[in-house]
C-alpha cells in the first residue's frame, strides 16, 4: 500500500518492539480502509495467516482477529477489549481502552469554562489503557523472558512518553529518533514514516 493511514504510531510501536526483543523479524501489514466490515476484517486476518505469519495483532480487536488466530493456532494481542472470549488459548494478552473518565473531564471542563485545546495522548499512568492477564502462551516462556517482559512493561507503565525510543531509523535509512532520544507528542502526531522490518507499506523519502 502505498501512503500511510492513521494510525502510525501502533505500527512504530510493535515493529520496534520486534526489532529489539525478537529474533531478526519483520511486520507484514494489511490496511482494510475501514472500522466496520467484519467480513473484510476476517479476510485480512485470513489473508496474513496464509502468508505465513507467526504473530496477529491489529488496530481493532473482535471475533474477525480472534477467532482466525485460535483456529489456525497463531498468537493473538488484542486491543481495545479483552480478546480471549475469541481466543482463549491464542490470545497472549489484550490492551483495554478506558476512555470515559477522560471524556467526563473534558465535558466538565467545557462546562467550566477552562477547556485545554492541546493535544494529548493518553495512556497507562492517566487510566485510559489497562492491560489484561496474560493468556495460557504466557507460562509456556522462559523465567528470562517473562522478566524482560515484565521490566518493559514496569517502564511504559511509570513513564508516561517513553514507549519510543531512539535509536529509531526509517526504511530510508534516516534517522528519526537519536540515542536515547525519546519521541514527542508531534513527532507522533505527524508520523509517516515506518521502520526497515515492515511490510506492505510504501513511504515517500
Amino acid at each position: 500500500m502505498k501512503g500511510l493511514p492513521r494510525p502510525a504510531d501502533k505500527l512504530l510501536s510493535r515493529a520496534d518492539l520486534i526489532s529489539r526483543f525478537g529474533r531478526p523479524r519483520s511486520m507484514r501489514v494489511v490496511f482494510t480502509n475501514d472500522w466496520n466490515d467484519v467480513s473484510l476484517m476476517t479476510q485480512a486476518s485470513l489473508s496474513l495467516i496464509d502468508s505465513g505469519v507467526t504473530f496477529l495483532a491489529s488496530s481493532m480487536g473482535g471475533p474477525a482477529i480472534g477467532e482466525p488466530a485460535e483456529s489456525a493456532g497463531i498468537p493473538h494481542a488484542g486491543t481495545y477489549f479483552d480478546a480471549r472470549p475469541y481466543a482463549p488459548e491464542m490470545a497472549v494478552m489484550s490492551a483495554q481502552y478506558t476512555w470515559a473518565p477522560m471524556l467526563e473531564e473534558i465535558m466538565q471542563s467545557i462546562l467550566d469554562g477552562n477547556f485545554d485545546t492541546s493535544f494529548k495522548y493518553e495512556g497507562m499512568s492517566d487510566g485510559a489503557i489497562s492491560l489484561t492477564d496474560w493468556g495460557p502462551l504466557y507460562d509456556t516462556l522462559s523465567a528470562e523472558a517473562q522478566a524482560d517482559i515484565e521490566a518493559e512493561l514496569q517502564r511504559v507503565a511509570s513513564t508516561p512518553g517513553s514507549v519510543f525510543i531512539g535509536p529509531l531509523v526509517d526504511i530510508h535509512g534516516e534517522v528519526r529518533a537519536a540515542e536515547g532520544e525519546v519521541l514527542d507528542v508531534a513527532a507522533l502526531r505527524s508520523m509517516s514514516w515506518v521502520l526497515p522490518n515492515v511490510e506492505g507499506v510504501e513511504t515517500s523519502e
